[in-house]
């Protein structure tokens, strides 16, 4: 996976949604947040959300993020979801958040989408 040729150099939050209208409750979950990370065969890692389109994507672990393209076909090796089973909507949420967390990323504002 290569990382994009014109990575943003600061992320920003839009709102985005049917008709103008931002994302909310669980659609910012299935949108916005991720839902579970992509390992490729070249030790690159994507971020994909519940409708598994690639949010975020970095060379390495630990290596920065930049925005993934989301029609981009991800080739991966190794599939990881993160839990929910169980769980209420806050707290799918607060492992989302988390997720962005542990890769520098900020949480995005509820009812916005990201956009870089």
């Amino acid at each position: 996976m290569t990382p994009l040729a014109s990575a943003p150099s600061r992320i920003s939050y839009v709102e985005t949604g049917k008709s103008g209208r931002a994302p909310r409750g669980r659609e910012y979950r299935w949108q916005v947040l991720p839902y579970g990370l992509w390992t490729c065969a070249d030790g690159s890692e994507v971020l994909f959300n519940r409708r598994y389109a690639p949010l975020w994507q970095r060379a390495e672990t630990g290596a920065r993020p930049v925005p993934a393209d989301p029609a981009q076909r991800v080739p991966f090796v190794r599939q990881f979801w993160f839990p929910a089973a169980g769980m209420t909507e806050a707290e799918r949420v607060a492992v989302g958040v988390a997720a962005l967390a542990a890769w520098g990323l900020p949480t995005p504002p509820r009812g916005a989408g990201c956009r870089a």
